[in-house]
């Protein structure tokens, strides 16, 4: 039995199930109860009478219910802006008939009960998605999916939360996958091509920021490998490039700071797209991975007279992934006070870059025109604030759930880069005249022909990609009266330090000033680094991804673990519960040595025999049968 949607995925859904031999009946919201055909009903949602006689019908006429799917959970509120109230009004009606929907399931009764399925659409925030939840209407269900797992069990209740920006065939065929499938996981997120499902993992300090970091609670099932770290210093390396699964820690050699070169203690590194080329083999030019890091100097070469140990810096450096880099002093800035180390860590690659094509190459001014690629990634949000400085208007492209970031920066012309259509949009909303200036980073299909159509004359065209890019002969017979160049940052260091010097102080200027901001960042651990270069390769973040130091043996400021006192008593409600459980042998293992226990249940034969073991483990465990929300109660 299928609660169908008005858009339609539970009909396609039902068309699929057909296909493989299932009889399906579909339920639509409507004014009354009424049959409408031999497997299609209607009723009024709002109305539990109605569901209880649409299922006793159904229940008559088959001997048996293998699943239920509530589809119409799917669409409320996504993508809208709704008032509070309206939101109100939503989340009732969701949760309204899928309540409705339990109790006339469970009133029925079945020799064996059905499965229930709760479908929605952008309810559930994962890896990748704009930080506004688009179906944060539909979240309720939920919540209430949960109590539905607890109180009844037997209708396996399973949450599937579809892809807000598919197609309803698309979103039918993945919830087909998921109600036919044999695999165990009842809460998964379908992104993309990606699947995602719910796991508790051990949190991280970023220490540079000073704050408690958590990873995503939304995982992938089957997460990449955890690096180790070495007893002595490393550098992050590819055991083999091609494979991202062969990045590894190896030992590291420090070298002494030659005159006019620093050494720097890396507290944070930013990831960039040349990193994630290099590790998999395919990047044309230098193969040293790492592009920019923020950490403290802790040496300090001869003629070097801006910087001195202690200082909290952030650098241009190849090689950053690295727990000690030495660098010359010119490719190095002094971190401002109000910034994390991890933000610090997104500027110089990303902002030096955007800064010198923009300011050195294309020579902005106040009124261009300039279409910026990719602008939702690091070098993307800092051409955009640079862009926006220096008076000029933005025409950015960005995938679908990365548009909303880009227009809460001010961006009023935001367009598609998975395809070419934005070539028409942009001469259409400019009268025909086009931009003055591009800002390139996508070079397949027809991206550069496309963008090069809305260059207008004597235009200027700033590449920034490495790959599959146009030389200077082939940009010269498509458009020879526009100005064409290639940014290669690392030549630029090497050849004019004192450029990136004065550049480097011009930005940290405006940082100050609050004319420009740090983008979003995306944390990973060094451990994690794997993780980190997948995350980027499938193009999911926004902003700038960095990846954040372990502190080493050498730190002196490690953090103290975690204990409990021996002296003191502990109360854990929902204690003999399997996440209770789980917490009281946590704590014994940290020393706590007296435990309260408080449920409502009684503890069952393997809640006792995890009790058993704390008490073998040293610990004295009280165990109290209550109910803690009933003020009145005499337990």
């Amino acid at each position: 039995m299928l609660l169908a949607d008005k858009e339609g995925i539970a009909k396609k859904l039902a068309s699929q199930l057909r296909s493989v031999g299932e009889v399906c009946t579909l339920v639509f919201a409507g004014e009354q109860y009424q049959q409408i055909g031999a497997e299609e009903f209607t009723i009024n949602p709002d109305n539990p009478e109605e569901m209880e006689q649409v299922v006793e019908t159904f229940a008559a006429k088959n001997q048996s219910l293998d699943g239920v799917v509530q589809c119409w959970t799917t669409k409320g509120g996504v993508g809208e802006n709704i008032n509070s109230q309206e939101l109100a009004k939503l989340s009732k009606q969701g949760c309204g008939t899928t309540l409705f929907l339990v109790q006339a399931l469970v009133k029925r009764g079945w020799s064996q009960p059905p499965r229930l399925w709760l479908a929605t659409s952008g309810s559930q925030a994962v890896p990748g998605d704009i930080p506004v939840i688009p179906g944060v209407s539909q979240s309720s269900v939920w919540g209430m999916g949960k109590t539905i797992a607890l109180e009844h069990p037997e209708l396996n209740c399973r949450r599937v939360d579809l892809d807000p920006n598919q197609t309803v065939e698309q979103q039918a065929d993945v919830l087909f996958q998921e109600v036919w499938s044999s695999d165990r996981e009842d809460q998964v997120a379908l992104r993309g091509d990606s699947r995602y499902v719910p796991r508790l993992v051990a949190s991280h300090h970023c220490q540079a920021a000073a704050v408690r970091c958590l990873p995503d609670a939304w995982q992938k099932p089957g997460r990449h490998r955890q690096l180790k770290i070495p007893s002595e210093p490393f550098r992050l390396a590819m055991s083999e490039r091609g494979n991202l699964d062969n990045l590894t820690l190896e030992p590291l050699t420090r070298l002494a700071p030659a005159a006019g070169e620093v050494e720097i203690k890396v507290k944070t590194t930013g990831l960039n797209f040349r990193d994630v080329l290099i590790a998999l083999n395919i990047y044309p030019g230098t193969p040293i991975m790492g592009g920019d890091c923020a950490g403290e100097i802790v040496a300090v070469g001869p003629g070097v007279k801006e910087f001195q140990v202690g200082d909290a810096v952030m650098a241009m450096a190849l090689g950053s992934f690295s727990q000690y880099i030495t660098i010359n002093a010119t490719s190095v800035a002094l971190k401002p006070e109000k910034m994390s180390f991890a933000e610090a860590a997104s500027i110089p690659v990303n902002f030096l870059t955007a800064y010198y094509a923009l300011h050195h190459l294309a020579e902005i001014s106040a009124g261009d025109r300039v279409l910026i690629h990719a602008a939702a990634s690091g070098t993307g949000m800092a051409a955009v604030q640079i862009a926006q400085n220096a008076g000029a208007e933005v025409f950015a492209t960005a995938s679908l759930p990365k548009w909303e970031t880009l227009q809460r920066m001010g961006v009023k012309h935001v367009m598609n880069s998975r395809t070419v259509e934005f070539a028409d949009k942009i001469m259409e909303s400019t009268q025909g005249k086009g931009v003055n200036i591009v800002l390139n980073s996508l070079t397949s299909g027809e991206f550069i022909s496309k963008s090069l159509s809305v260059l207008s004359p004597e235009g200027k065209f700033v590449e920034l990609a490495v790959r599959d890019i146009w030389d200077a002969e082939q940009m010269k017979q498509n458009k020879s009266e526009i100005a064409y160049s290639i940014v290669d940052m690392t030549k630029i260091a090497r050849e004019q330090p004192e450029l990136i010097r004065s550049m480097f102080q011009e930005l940290i200027e405006k940082f100050d000033r609050g004319w420009l901001k740090p983008p979003p960042l995306k944390l990973f651990p060094i451990e994690s680094a794997i993780d980190a270069f997948r995350y980027m390769q499938q193009a999911k973040h926004i902003g700038k991804i960095v990846v954040t130091q372990t502190a080493g043996p050498d730190d002196g400021a490690s953090e103290k673990p975690l204990s409990f006192r021996s002296d003191a008593t502990y109360l854990i409600t929902g204690g003999m519960g399997g996440l209770g459980l789980l917490v009281s042998r946590w704590m014994v293992e940290r020393g706590a040595k007296h435990l309260v226990l408080v449920g409502r249940s009684t503890p069952d034969a393997a809640a006792r025999q995890k009790i058993t073991s704390l008490e073998k483990a040293g610990a004295s465990v009280v165990v109290e049968k209550a109910d803690v929300s009933d003020v009145e109660s005499d337990s």
